[in-house]
């Protein structure tokens, strides 16, 4: 079925819009594909690896066991220490980030 550009004009329907999704040859396995470029790998790893030293049994005892309250009974952090943690770690993202950005990472 084609229909003109006057008729979707007076439709209040684009016709380059329309024109252009019917040309539209992408695909969900390109969409898929397009989305997994855009994922940041870097970060994704750089993530993971503080995620794994934040919570390890050796920064619970030298970085947080040195701050009053940070930790509780059986090298847990407390609520304060999961609070630095967190603050920590948004510093570090964001520094990792701009080195990123800056292409020194």
């Amino acid at each position: 079925m084609d229909v003109d550009a006057d008729s979707l004009d007076s439709l209040g329907v684009d016709p380059c819009r329309v024109s252009s999704i019917n040309r539209s040859d992408e695909g969900f396995g390109k969409m898929v594909v397009d989305g997994i470029s855009q994922i940041p790998f870097k970060m994704m790893g750089i993530l993971y690896i503080l995620y794994l030293v934040f919570n390890s049994d050796i920064f619970n005892e030298r970085i947080l066991g040195k701050i009053d309250g940070a930790i509780e009974f059986g090298n847990q952090p407390s609520s304060y220490g999961v609070a630095i943690v967190g603050v920590l770690f948004i510093v570090f993202y964001a520094t990792f980030q701009v080195m990123i950005d800056r292409s020194v990472l």
